[in-house]
Protein backbone atom coordinates (compact mmCIF):
# COMPACT_ATOMS: atom_id res chain seq x y z
CA UNK A 1 0.00 0.00 0.00
CA UNK A 2 1.03 3.57 -0.60
CA UNK A 3 1.64 5.63 2.48
CA UNK A 4 1.24 9.30 3.14
CA UNK A 5 3.90 10.81 5.40
CA UNK A 6 4.60 14.23 6.73
CA UNK A 7 7.78 16.21 6.53
CA UNK A 8 9.03 18.24 9.44
CA UNK A 9 6.79 21.14 8.44
CA UNK A 10 3.74 18.92 8.52
CA UNK A 11 3.33 18.93 4.71
CA UNK A 12 2.09 15.72 3.10
CA UNK A 13 4.13 13.96 0.41
CA UNK A 14 3.80 10.56 -1.25
CA UNK A 15 6.19 7.65 -1.11
CA UNK A 16 8.33 6.37 -4.01
CA UNK A 17 5.59 3.95 -5.10
CA UNK A 18 3.31 6.82 -6.05
CA UNK A 19 6.15 8.52 -7.91
CA UNK A 20 6.59 5.40 -10.06
CA UNK A 21 2.86 5.32 -10.85
CA UNK A 22 2.92 8.97 -11.91
CA UNK A 23 5.93 8.31 -14.16
CA UNK A 24 4.12 5.43 -15.86
CA UNK A 25 1.04 7.59 -16.50
CA UNK A 26 3.14 10.43 -17.97
CA UNK A 27 5.04 7.97 -20.19
CA UNK A 28 1.78 6.55 -21.54
CA UNK A 29 0.53 10.04 -22.37
CA UNK A 30 3.75 10.84 -24.22
CA UNK A 31 3.52 7.63 -26.24
CA UNK A 32 -0.08 8.40 -27.19
CA UNK A 33 0.87 11.90 -28.30
CA UNK A 34 3.78 10.54 -30.35
CA UNK A 35 1.48 8.02 -32.04
CA UNK A 36 -1.05 10.68 -32.97
CA UNK A 37 1.65 12.92 -34.43
CA UNK A 38 3.10 10.06 -36.45
CA UNK A 39 -0.35 9.06 -37.61
CA UNK A 40 -0.95 12.49 -39.09
CA UNK A 41 2.52 12.85 -40.63
CA UNK A 42 2.71 12.51 -44.42
CA UNK A 43 5.40 9.95 -45.26
CA UNK A 44 7.80 10.86 -48.10
CA UNK A 45 7.12 9.38 -51.50
CA UNK A 46 9.67 7.21 -53.28
CA UNK A 47 10.58 10.11 -55.58
CA UNK A 48 11.09 12.40 -52.55
CA UNK A 49 13.39 9.81 -51.02
CA UNK A 50 15.54 9.87 -54.15
CA UNK A 51 15.50 13.66 -54.33
CA UNK A 52 16.69 13.68 -50.75
CA UNK A 53 19.74 11.69 -51.79
CA UNK A 54 20.66 13.47 -55.00
CA UNK A 55 20.57 16.77 -56.82
CA UNK A 56 18.32 15.93 -59.80
CA UNK A 57 19.88 18.35 -62.27
CA UNK A 58 21.27 16.82 -65.48
CA UNK A 59 24.81 15.61 -65.08
CA UNK A 60 24.92 16.48 -61.39
CA UNK A 61 27.54 15.14 -59.03
CA UNK A 62 26.53 12.78 -56.25
CA UNK A 63 26.01 14.57 -52.94
CA UNK A 64 27.57 11.82 -50.84
CA UNK A 65 30.00 9.16 -51.97
CA UNK A 66 28.49 6.82 -49.40
CA UNK A 67 24.88 7.15 -50.55
CA UNK A 68 23.08 3.83 -50.81
CA UNK A 69 21.21 2.77 -53.92
CA UNK A 70 17.48 3.12 -54.33
CA UNK A 71 15.07 2.05 -57.08
CA UNK A 72 11.47 3.14 -57.54
CA UNK A 73 8.69 1.44 -59.44
CA UNK A 74 5.43 2.39 -61.09
CA UNK A 75 3.36 1.32 -58.07
CA UNK A 76 5.12 4.01 -56.02
CA UNK A 77 7.22 1.62 -53.94
CA UNK A 78 10.97 1.82 -53.50
CA UNK A 79 13.66 -0.77 -52.84
CA UNK A 80 17.08 -0.37 -51.29
CA UNK A 81 20.03 -2.00 -53.03
CA UNK A 82 19.89 -4.94 -50.62
CA UNK A 83 16.20 -5.40 -51.35
CA UNK A 84 16.87 -5.28 -55.10
CA UNK A 85 19.04 -8.37 -54.73
CA UNK A 86 16.18 -10.45 -53.25
CA UNK A 87 14.73 -12.98 -55.76
CA UNK A 88 11.16 -12.40 -54.58
CA UNK A 89 11.39 -8.72 -55.48
CA UNK A 90 12.89 -9.58 -58.85
CA UNK A 91 9.91 -11.84 -59.56
CA UNK A 92 7.47 -9.19 -58.41
CA UNK A 93 8.86 -6.36 -60.54
CA UNK A 94 10.20 -8.29 -63.51
CA UNK A 95 14.01 -8.09 -63.30
CA UNK A 96 16.79 -10.62 -62.60
CA UNK A 97 17.82 -10.09 -58.98
CA UNK A 98 20.65 -12.63 -59.28
CA UNK A 99 22.46 -10.29 -61.70
CA UNK A 100 22.60 -7.42 -59.22
CA UNK A 101 25.47 -7.29 -56.72
CA UNK A 102 27.18 -4.71 -54.55
CA UNK A 103 29.68 -4.06 -57.35
CA UNK A 104 27.87 -4.72 -60.64
CA UNK A 105 24.65 -4.74 -62.63
CA UNK A 106 24.92 -7.71 -64.95
CA UNK A 107 23.99 -8.32 -68.57
CA UNK A 108 20.22 -7.94 -69.19
CA UNK A 109 19.60 -7.52 -65.44
CA UNK A 110 16.68 -5.09 -65.85
CA UNK A 111 15.85 -5.85 -69.49
CA UNK A 112 12.16 -5.18 -70.21
CA UNK A 113 11.55 -4.15 -66.60
CA UNK A 114 8.76 -1.77 -67.54
CA UNK A 115 7.81 -1.12 -63.90
CA UNK A 116 11.15 0.57 -63.12
CA UNK A 117 10.82 4.37 -63.16
CA UNK A 118 13.90 5.77 -61.36
CA UNK A 119 17.15 4.36 -60.06
CA UNK A 120 20.01 5.64 -57.95
CA UNK A 121 22.91 3.23 -58.47
CA UNK A 122 24.69 2.33 -55.27
CA UNK A 123 28.15 3.71 -54.60
CA UNK A 124 30.64 0.88 -55.10
CA UNK A 125 29.07 -0.42 -58.31
CA UNK A 126 31.81 -0.42 -60.95
CA UNK A 127 30.17 -2.09 -63.96
CA UNK A 128 26.85 -1.79 -65.81
CA UNK A 129 26.56 -4.71 -68.20
CA UNK A 130 25.44 -5.21 -71.79
CA UNK A 131 21.78 -4.24 -72.24
CA UNK A 132 21.45 -3.98 -68.45
CA UNK A 133 18.51 -1.57 -68.71
CA UNK A 134 17.50 -2.39 -72.27
CA UNK A 135 13.87 -1.63 -73.13
CA UNK A 136 13.03 -0.18 -69.71
CA UNK A 137 10.40 1.93 -71.41
CA UNK A 138 9.29 3.80 -68.28
CA UNK A 139 12.71 4.51 -66.81
CA UNK A 140 12.98 8.29 -66.47
CA UNK A 141 15.97 9.00 -64.24
CA UNK A 142 19.33 7.33 -63.61
CA UNK A 143 21.93 8.60 -61.17
CA UNK A 144 25.25 6.78 -61.06
CA UNK A 145 28.17 7.14 -58.65
CA UNK A 146 31.69 7.92 -59.74
CA UNK A 147 32.68 4.38 -58.80
CA UNK A 148 31.25 3.22 -62.16
CA UNK A 149 34.05 2.71 -64.69
CA UNK A 150 32.44 0.38 -67.24
CA UNK A 151 29.29 1.18 -69.23
CA UNK A 152 28.93 -1.69 -71.65
CA UNK A 153 27.20 -1.92 -75.04
CA UNK A 154 23.53 -0.94 -75.28
CA UNK A 155 23.23 -0.56 -71.47
CA UNK A 156 20.34 1.94 -71.84
CA UNK A 157 19.16 0.99 -75.31
CA UNK A 158 15.45 1.70 -75.97
CA UNK A 159 14.90 3.56 -72.68
CA UNK A 160 12.36 5.70 -74.48
CA UNK A 161 11.24 7.74 -71.41
CA UNK A 162 14.73 8.55 -70.14
CA UNK A 163 15.17 12.30 -69.63
CA UNK A 164 17.66 12.61 -66.77
CA UNK A 165 20.93 10.70 -66.46
CA UNK A 166 24.29 11.51 -64.89
CA UNK A 167 27.40 9.77 -66.20
CA UNK A 168 30.15 8.78 -63.78
CA UNK A 169 33.41 10.70 -64.00
CA UNK A 170 35.09 7.32 -63.76
CA UNK A 171 33.96 6.39 -67.29
CA UNK A 172 36.49 6.87 -70.11
CA UNK A 173 34.42 5.72 -73.10
CA UNK A 174 30.76 5.51 -74.10
CA UNK A 175 30.23 2.05 -75.54
CA UNK A 176 28.34 1.03 -78.66
CA UNK A 177 24.66 1.90 -78.71
CA UNK A 178 24.72 3.10 -75.10
CA UNK A 179 21.77 5.52 -75.46
CA UNK A 180 20.46 4.38 -78.84
CA UNK A 181 16.72 4.98 -79.28
CA UNK A 182 16.42 7.08 -76.10
CA UNK A 183 13.83 9.25 -77.79
CA UNK A 184 12.98 11.48 -74.81
CA UNK A 185 16.55 12.48 -73.98
CA UNK A 186 16.93 16.24 -74.52
CA UNK A 187 20.21 17.21 -72.86
CA UNK A 188 23.42 15.41 -72.01
CA UNK A 189 26.61 16.28 -70.16
CA UNK A 190 29.59 14.05 -70.90
CA UNK A 191 32.29 14.25 -68.19
CA UNK A 192 35.84 15.24 -69.05
CA UNK A 193 37.05 11.71 -68.26
CA UNK A 194 35.51 10.45 -71.53
CA UNK A 195 37.86 10.26 -74.52
CA UNK A 196 35.70 8.18 -76.91
CA UNK A 197 32.07 8.17 -78.04
CA UNK A 198 31.45 4.78 -79.61
CA UNK A 199 29.32 3.60 -82.52
CA UNK A 200 25.60 4.42 -82.47
CA UNK A 201 25.75 5.87 -78.94
CA UNK A 202 23.13 8.57 -79.60
CA UNK A 203 21.57 7.30 -82.82
CA UNK A 204 17.85 7.95 -83.12
CA UNK A 205 17.83 10.26 -80.10
CA UNK A 206 15.37 12.41 -82.00
CA UNK A 207 14.82 14.95 -79.22
CA UNK A 208 18.43 15.52 -78.21
CA UNK A 209 18.82 19.30 -78.36
CA UNK A 210 21.94 20.08 -76.37
CA UNK A 211 25.10 18.16 -75.52
CA UNK A 212 28.21 19.18 -73.62
CA UNK A 213 31.15 17.11 -74.83
CA UNK A 214 34.19 16.12 -72.81
CA UNK A 215 37.05 18.61 -73.14
CA UNK A 216 39.34 15.60 -73.60
CA UNK A 217 37.33 13.87 -76.31
CA UNK A 218 39.47 12.27 -79.04
CA UNK A 219 37.12 10.03 -81.06
CA UNK A 220 33.53 10.07 -82.30
CA UNK A 221 32.80 6.71 -83.91
CA UNK A 222 30.56 5.54 -86.77
CA UNK A 223 27.02 7.01 -86.85
CA UNK A 224 27.32 8.06 -83.20
CA UNK A 225 24.84 10.92 -83.68
CA UNK A 226 22.79 9.44 -86.50
CA UNK A 227 19.41 11.15 -86.98
CA UNK A 228 19.63 13.46 -84.00
CA UNK A 229 17.01 15.64 -85.62
CA UNK A 230 16.95 18.47 -83.05
CA UNK A 231 20.68 18.85 -82.45
CA UNK A 232 21.45 22.10 -84.30
CA UNK A 233 24.95 22.88 -83.03
CA UNK A 234 27.84 21.06 -81.42
CA UNK A 235 31.10 22.19 -79.82
CA UNK A 236 34.15 20.02 -80.50
CA UNK A 237 37.24 20.38 -78.30
CA UNK A 238 40.71 20.86 -79.78
CA UNK A 239 41.59 17.41 -78.41
CA UNK A 240 39.46 15.66 -81.08
CA UNK A 241 41.55 13.49 -83.42
CA UNK A 242 39.09 11.31 -85.32
CA UNK A 243 35.57 11.65 -86.70
CA UNK A 244 34.54 8.32 -88.17
CA UNK A 245 32.34 7.74 -91.23
CA UNK A 246 28.87 9.17 -90.75
CA UNK A 247 29.52 10.45 -87.22
CA UNK A 248 26.68 12.92 -87.75
CA UNK A 249 24.84 11.06 -90.49
CA UNK A 250 21.37 12.47 -91.19
CA UNK A 251 21.68 14.86 -88.24
CA UNK A 252 20.44 18.45 -88.36
CA UNK A 253 23.59 20.30 -87.30
CA UNK A 254 23.98 23.70 -88.93
CA UNK A 255 26.87 25.04 -86.81
CA UNK A 256 29.90 23.10 -85.62
CA UNK A 257 32.25 24.98 -83.31
CA UNK A 258 35.79 23.62 -83.24
CA UNK A 259 38.20 24.90 -80.56
CA UNK A 260 41.25 24.40 -82.80
CA UNK A 261 42.46 26.28 -85.87
CA UNK A 262 41.46 25.77 -89.50
CA UNK A 263 44.79 24.03 -90.11
CA UNK A 264 44.13 21.65 -87.24
CA UNK A 265 40.64 20.95 -88.54
CA UNK A 266 41.95 20.13 -92.00
CA UNK A 267 44.51 17.74 -90.48
CA UNK A 268 41.91 15.68 -88.59
CA UNK A 269 41.07 12.11 -89.55
CA UNK A 270 37.48 12.72 -90.67
CA UNK A 271 36.79 10.85 -93.89
CA UNK A 272 33.05 11.12 -94.74
CA UNK A 273 32.23 12.16 -91.18
CA UNK A 274 29.50 14.42 -92.58
CA UNK A 275 27.74 11.79 -94.72
CA UNK A 276 24.16 13.04 -95.29
CA UNK A 277 24.84 16.20 -93.30
CA UNK A 278 23.74 19.26 -95.25
CA UNK A 279 24.28 23.02 -95.05
CA UNK A 280 26.58 23.34 -92.07
CA UNK A 281 29.37 25.73 -91.12
CA UNK A 282 32.53 24.83 -89.23
CA UNK A 283 33.62 27.69 -86.93
CA UNK A 284 37.29 27.44 -86.00
CA UNK A 285 39.26 29.57 -83.57
CA UNK A 286 40.75 31.53 -86.48
CA UNK A 287 37.77 31.69 -88.82
CA UNK A 288 35.08 29.69 -90.60
CA UNK A 289 35.37 26.90 -93.13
Amino acid sequence: MFRKTKNKNGELFVSSGVKILISVIIGALLLSTTYLLAKDTVMPTAKEKIEGLFNYSQGSEIVSGETAGLATFSDGSSLTWEELMLPENGSKYGYDAEKITATSIGKNAFENCTQLTDIVIQNGVTSIGINAFGSCYNLKSVQMPNSVTDLLNFAFNYCSSLTDISISSGVTSLSKGLFSECGSLKTMVIPDSVTEIGQQVFQYCYNLEEITLSSNLELIDYVAFRETAKLKEIHLPASIKTLKWGSFSDASITDLYYAGTKAQWNALDKNNWDYHLNSYTVHCSDGDI
